[in-house]
């Protein structure tokens, strides 16, 4: 729009080069053309530049902003601005969110309606295709007679997944229609030039998602079909509000499936304009499904040389990746926290990922041993706690003498001579250890010690504690 003034522009969006756009910015342009999250990129990265002398901040598609969790980023960018700034939303819809984000960015605003805006053209005709009770299995191939026998050129699908936009773009393209196709999972360049195709009439259909749902003003639009029909209403006055624009004419298509008929009442009962019901030849769709069917191993081999083909193009974007970092050593990017709303570097935020995951893993580990343990779970538990004690995993006759002697002794730690033939034997080793009497020996003070170090020297002699206790007594080694 600017192309022959003076007025200076620059784009900052992400997917294209950084270092472009940097440089475009350090030139000062009059007006800055921006998504909410690369120019906070740019606002803490950046050198030299800031937003404290703006002049006017407009925010479009004021509805969706807050919708794609942009509340964080977006008071992030009206506390950098000026507070003598004019700000101006912009919403083909006026919802909550219009409502929140004005009351959080402005200040005694004016509010300004063209037209009711809840409503579609005037000049669209809107039709819909019913698919009754057990042929859902029918919605692709009423999709493909749409295309081929009554809407050849000019068309946007929409779908509501990413996946789902990607596989009617193959399932058309083995059907011989020059299509194109406008979702997130591509890059920005691969967008750009599907948009261009279209535009051009280098393309006759262009599945999108509902990233093409708004922003996009095409002349040559003469469809737009829904695959299902959005459960928002709005979503629907915006998906084919793509055609009859600027007073021109325009249709819609929706294929509809039971499930979805409550939402057709409501499109019926608040559009003002009549909605019709398109008839389908059974026969002709019932020959276009069985060749469906017969393309489907045709339509699955592609999927997986897709497969393949991006498995290779990862690993050489790996590659290309670190070459480029050893060549040419970047600074460190700092990031906005969502949380927050502090700036960290990208290794910090790796940091604190691992950090959560460790804490999440603690915390689900702590919620199993808060179970009650069956007998099996408390006997082994009571092993591993005597066995602590010993120190790590101790042999029988270490476990066996632990627990003798703290069997022998009572609550005050006083000794009390066990019953049976071992009460000779056990009082006269705890005599010797009597404080009163003295300490006679060293090796029965050594042999009691529960410390690391002598547990550590018994161990390196291979034997049991009790057996070495005995091979003391007959002076004789014992294997």
């Amino acid at each position: 729009m600017s192309k022959f003034t003076s007025i200076t522009v620059a784009l900052c969006v992400g997917g294209l080069d950084v270092q472009i756009q940097e440089h475009a910015l350090r030139q000062i342009p009059d007006i800055v053309i921006a998504t909410p999250g690369r120019l906070i990129d740019h606002l803490l990265n950046a050198p030299n530049f800031h937003m404290k002398k703006i002049e006017i901040l407009v925010l479009d598609e004021a509805d969706r902003m807050l919708e794609e969790n942009f509340e964080e980023q977006m008071r992030e960018i009206i506390k950098q601005c000026a507070t003598t700034r004019q700000t101006m939303l912009f919403s083909a819809t006026m919802t909550s969110q219009v409502r929140e984000l004005a009351i959080m960015s402005l200040k005694d605003p004016v509010k300004v309606f063209i037209n009711n805006n809840t409503d579609v053209a005037q000049n669209l005709r809107q039709e819909f295709v019913h698919i009754h009770k057990g042929q859902s299995n029918l919605r692709n191939a009423v999709l493909v007679y749409l295309v081929l026998r009554c809407f050849k050129t000019n068309t946007i699908i929409f779908t509501p997944t990413k996946v789902l936009a990607h596989h009617i773009h193959i399932l058309l393209t083995t059907f011989g229609v020059d299509s194109g196709e406008l979702h997130g999972d591509l890059k920005q360049t691969d967008r750009v030039l599907a948009l261009k195709n279209f535009k051009d009439g280098k393309i006759d259909a262009l599945v999108a998602t509902d990233v093409a749902a708004r922003g996009l003003d095409i002349a040559g639009v003469q469809t737009v079909i829904n695959y299902t029909v959005p459960a928002i209403y709005s979503r629907y006055v915006h998906r084919v509000g793509r055609t009859a624009r600027a007073g021109r004419c325009g249709r819609s298509v929706s294929i509809v499936g039971d499930k979805e008929f409550k939402m057709l009442k409501d499109i019926r009962k608040l559009s003002k304009t009549p909605l019709y019901e398109r008839v389908l030849d059974k026969k002709i769709l019932t020959k276009v499904h069985a060749k469906l069917i017969k393309m489907k191993p045709v339509i699955q081999k592609v999927f997986e040389e897709e497969e393949v083909d991006k498995q290779l193009r990862k690993v050489e974007n790996t590659i290309d990746a670190i070459e480029k970092r050893l060549e040419h050593p970047e600074r460190e990017r700092v990031w906005m926290d969502s949380k927050d709303g502090k700036p960290m570097s990208k290794n910090k935020k790796r940091r604190l990922k691992q950090k959560e995951m460790i804490l999440k893993k603690r915390k689900s580990e702590d919620d199993e041993s808060s179970q009650p343990l069956t007998k099996k779970q408390k006997k082994q538990q009571k092993k591993q706690e005597i066995a602590k004690l010993v120190g790590g995993k101790a042999g029988k006759g270490k476990m066996k003498m632990k627990s003798l002697r703290c069997r022998d002794q009572d609550e005050d730690g006083k000794y009390r001579a066990p019953a049976g033939r071992d009460r000779d034997r056990g009082a006269a080793r705890f005599k010797k250890n009597d404080p009163q009497e003295g300490d006679k020996s060293s090796f029965s003070r050594e042999l009691t010690s529960v410390s690391r170090k002598s547990l550590k020297k018994f161990r390196g002699t291979g034997a049991s504690m009790q057996g070495v206790y005995r091979s003391h007594k007959s002076k004789k080694p014992r294997k």
